[in-house]
């Protein structure tokens, strides 16, 4: 007989919603595409540099799977991409060329 456990289930830690966002391409020019589930409760998508000052701020349209940010008027440098939902947060890095 073999035991199985999943880790989730033992712990009760629900699954990360955010876990499954993809930001690309990485480094980037122009335009800055996040792709997120569709049933997300994901809310703002925020750009900040790294001194912490907010570049940019987009309300989540739930009808679509992905957003585009325009990034062309940015400085090249690092920024830091924050996903928001109802319950958590991620801090995405990604670069401006």
């Amino acid at each position: 007989m073999t035991l199985q456990f999943n880790e989730r289930e033992i712990l009760k830690i629900p699954n990360n919603e955010l876990d499954n966002i993809m930001v690309y391409p990485n480094p980037v020019s122009n335009v800055l595409y996040i792709s997120y589930p569709i049933n997300s409760e994901i809310e703002e998508v925020s750009i900040y540099d790294l001194t912490g000052r907010l570049m940019k701020t987009i309300k989540v349209n739930h009808t679509t799977s992905n957003d585009a940010l325009d990034v062309s008027t940015f400085s090249s440098a690092m920024y830091i991409l924050t996903v928001k939902s109802k319950l958590s947060h991620q801090n995405i890095r990604f670069v401006i060329e």
